[in-house]
């Protein structure tokens, strides 16, 4: 196995701190270039890796490599990675100049070089004109610039990100999430960072792991992740969504047939190439978007639907949010714009064979 075609390789790590399992048995392949995320509620374990890979904690038990070489017991001064703080860790006493050239001063560069380099990554970020303001002198945004600056001028193979954007209000980070992912592209260095806002993994990573409880649960593109998810507590935790027990029943022209306990009539899913779960009399999770929903009025033939009443409305603008109650079950769904129904309705609630996934 030629490892060096991956920038970070975890192979079967596992930190304990006392009694708690912070890695379980963790797994990851990240290749060059990749925008990665560790995604996960607090206390799942995605801080811990990070520190792990950049070697600020050491495994119990596993091997971490960066480029196919073995780093396990490397401490992080010599291994070829930096680390971007969510608090930025900026040097208070130092101007943006001084704070961004320090690495290469440390390192023995000369003078020349790092006045080129500091005034090239200024200008990259687009604050070409604050080299002298001190730290305090910055706002968020700026503020987050310099540390990524300070970082990437060391150009290191891999920069982790702890919470990168975590300390800006909601504009700045907004903005923030693009000029980030666009800096990663230009570059084409690999970045792994770590959140738990869901909408900020989802806008800027290349592939997403998603972390529960110590281990990984499913490493994959953000749409990838969003449409076919391998768990249901991958499912509720990126983004809404309604799932309904059911049980497979057969196939009828290539796609899956399935009943619930809790719904009248049968319900029909139409599996891509791979899906593997088809056994008859098998207990799953049908997964629906709210996105993917329709809402109608009337009985109308359609292939998956189910009859309810609309027991909450909520208007937000661009969208409207409903939830139908049928029998026990509550479905939630988003329509575009001004909502054209009326709470305690009778309704229906439609989706296609496509919009639905079964989850083992």
């Amino acid at each position: 196995m030629d490892r060096k075609e991956y920038d970070v390789e975890l192979d079967s790590v596992y930190k304990k701190f006392d009694n708690i399992i912070a890695m379980d048995d963790v797994s990851l392949k990240v290749k060059k270039g990749t925008f990665l995320t560790l995604l996960g509620p607090s206390g799942c374990g995605k801080t811990t890796t990070l520190r792990i890979i950049g070697g600020f904690d050491s495994p119990t038990d596993g091997k971490i490599f960066l480029r196919g070489r073995d780093v396990t017991d490397v401490p992080p001064y010599k291994r070829d990675t930096n680390l971007v703080f969510q608090d930025f860790a900026l040097f208070p006493h130092m101007n943006v100049f001084s704070n961004i050239a320090f690495g290469l001063k440390m390192r023995g560069s000369a003078k020349q070089q790092i006045k080129r380099r500091v005034l090239e990554m200024l200008d990259m970020v687009g604050l070409p004109d604050i080299s002298y303001r001190k730290p305090n002198q910055l706002s968020g945004g700026q503020r987050q610039r310099v540390a990524l600056c300070r970082s990437l001028i060391m150009e290191p193979a891999v920069l982790l990100l702890d919470e990168p954007l975590g300390a800006l209000d909601a504009k700045i980070r907004k903005q923030m999430q693009t000029e980030l992912k666009n800096l990663q592209m230009k570059l084409d260095r690999t970045f792994i960072s770590v959140t738990h806002d869901q909408e900020e993994a989802m806008s800027m990573s290349d592939d997403i792991a998603i972390m529960n409880q110590g281990c990984i649960e499913q490493v994959g593109s953000p749409h990838s992740i969003y449409e076919k998810p391998a768990s249901k507590f991958v499912a509720t935790f990126l983004g809404e969504c309604n799932l309904i027990d059911v049980v497979v029943v057969g196939d009828d022209q290539n796609r899956v047939v399935v009943k619930s306990p809790q719904l009248p009539g049968s319900f029909y899913f139409n599996p891509s190439e791979g899906w593997q779960n088809r056994s008859n009399h098998k207990h799953m999770s049908m997964m629906i978007r709210p996105e993917n929903i329709t809402i109608v009025r009337g009985k109308q033939a359609y292939e998956n639907q189910i009859d309810g009443v609309i027991k909450e409305l909520i208007f937000k603008g661009s969208i409207s949010e409903y939830v139908v109650q049928a029998n026990a079950t509550e479905i939630k769904l988003q329509i575009q714009g001004k909502s054209q129904f009326n709470q305690g309705e009778n309704v229906t609630v439609t989706w296609q064979e496509t919009d639905c996934y079964l989850i083992p």
